[in-house]
């Protein structure tokens, strides 16, 4: 598949979530946080097509390769997106602009229908009490604990869906929980790390966390920029179909 391919993908699914905004006017305030995230995850990804499209840069490559070094070679230039759009490390920003929403908009979706079985139910951290602790209604989905995802990691494949048998995106992330490792894994990386864990907790109460953190950027660096575009259509996908 090539870039103009998820292209075509990438309309179906802004078609879908634009619909589903603009005709729920009822909207709970989770469902319109996760519409209003998978709408911007979408806008940056566009972006990042278009730029992959153009041959801006490579998109079936490994993620790593387009140094942010690039961004600064022009000292005396304002840093407008318009007279930016042009640099190679340019639509991998955009895809980490999406990745940073995706996970969350996910949390949110599974918030607003808390009756409804979700695949991601074993792999999301919930809480029972507010912060006054009186007991919620409904326990509240609020993170994805990367040590749950760390044995998926393990066993996801590297994958280009221009090299695998199929040409198909599916080639390249075989499975939800798969997805859901890949976003979450380029969020940190863009975020410089994980939010809310103590170095204590980190190193020694968590050692399968500290696989995670050791092991996440030299993965995400094998990891086909196709591929992370494949997972990021596929969690927004799912959401669109849980709400």
């Amino acid at each position: 598949m090539t870039a103009s391919d998820y292209i075509v993908r990438w309309r179906g699914l802004w078609e879908s979530a634009r619909g589903r905004y603009q005709a729920l006017t009822d909207l709970t305030s989770r469902e319109r946080e996760a519409l209003q995230l998978l709408l911007a995850a979408l806008i940056y990804q566009r972006n990042a097509l278009e730029a992959y499209s153009a041959g801006v840069s490579r998109f079936h490559e490994p993620w790593r390769g387009d140094g942010f070094d690039q961004l600064m070679s022009d000292p005396g230039a304002d840093p407008l997106f318009s007279a930016m759009s042009r640099i190679s490390a340019w639509p991998g920003m955009h895809l980490a602009s999406a990745a940073f929403r995706i996970p969350e908009a996910m949390l949110k979706a599974i918030e607003a229908r808390p009756g409804k079985t979700s695949a991601f139910d074993s792999l999301c951290q919930r809480i029972s009490t507010d912060l006054n602790g009186q007991a919620l209604p409904t326990p509240v989905p609020v993170e994805w604990p990367r040590a749950l995802l760390e044995p998926i990691r393990i066993h996801a494949p590297i994958a280009c869906c221009e090299l695998t048998p199929s040409g198909t995106a599916g080639a390249a992330v075989t499975s939800d929980s798969i997805a859901l490792a890949v976003v979450v894994a380029l969020r940190d990386d863009f975020a410089h790390g994980e939010t809310g864990l103590s170095e204590a907790d980190r190193v020694k109460k968590r050692p399968d966390l500290r696989n995670w953190l050791e092991h996440r950027e030299a993965w995400l660096s094998s990891l086909y920029r196709c591929q992370i575009v494949a997972a990021q259509q596929r969690l927004i996908d799912w959401s669109l179909n849980h709400l």
